[in-house]
């Protein structure tokens, strides 16, 4: 598969001190807004800072817009939530959706799925007093991230590189709500 965003090892880090190192040099981004203070890992999506040539470019701008060229990356997204029970999930952040951020979450007893997107993870962490189960069981969550938001990224880019956006205009009933005098029918 193509590598599309810098910084992602292609191999999973298998020694203590290369999983301590991944997680405490990973990107981070503000889980909201940069007031909050909160930061998780995240991965920057911006096709500015990706790896692409300028047609790919100027074909992902052209779809930015265009409905469907996000069915695949959406449903690569709820796979990724639906493999670790929603309990992490994904989501887009900044100002203009570039960066790609891990959250926490789970599922309610109705089954409604929730999100805590103002929790930081990991946040100042001393990965070095971790238990090494524990230090592996989240290495593995977050290089299935990392590999998921690069999935995501390579679908986005196939559907943009593979397709044209045009425009057509399209008339869609709408239904309005108006005021009839009193005593006619409706």
């Amino acid at each position: 598969m193509t590598k599309y965003i810098s910084g992602i090892p292609r191999l999973k880090p298998k020694t203590r001190e290369s999983m301590i190192e991944y997680l405490k040099n990973h990107f981070r981004y503000s889980t909201m807004n940069s007031w909050n203070g909160s930061y998780s890992y995240a991965n920057r999506v911006k096709f500015r800072n990706l790896d692409l040539t300028t047609d790919q470019v100027n074909a992902c701008y052209d779809m930015l817009d265009v409905a469907s060229a996000w069915d695949e990356v959406h449903d690569i997204k709820w796979q990724f939530a639906h493999r670790h029970k929603h309990g992490w999930q994904l989501g887009f952040n900044g100002r203009s959706s570039g960066y790609i951020v891990l959250y926490m979450g789970g599922t309610h007893e109705d089954g409604r799925v929730f999100c805590w997107p103002g929790k930081s993870i990991d946040q100042d962490e001393d990965f070095s007093t971790w238990e090494t189960e524990t230090l592996e069981a989240r290495v593995n969550l977050i290089f299935d991230f990392d590999q998921t938001c690069e999935r995501m990224v390579a679908a986005f880019v196939e559907y943009a590189t593979e397709n044209t956006a045009t425009e057509e205009t399209v008339l869609v009933p709408q239904k309005v709500r108006v005021a009839k005098p009193k005593g006619e029918s409706k």
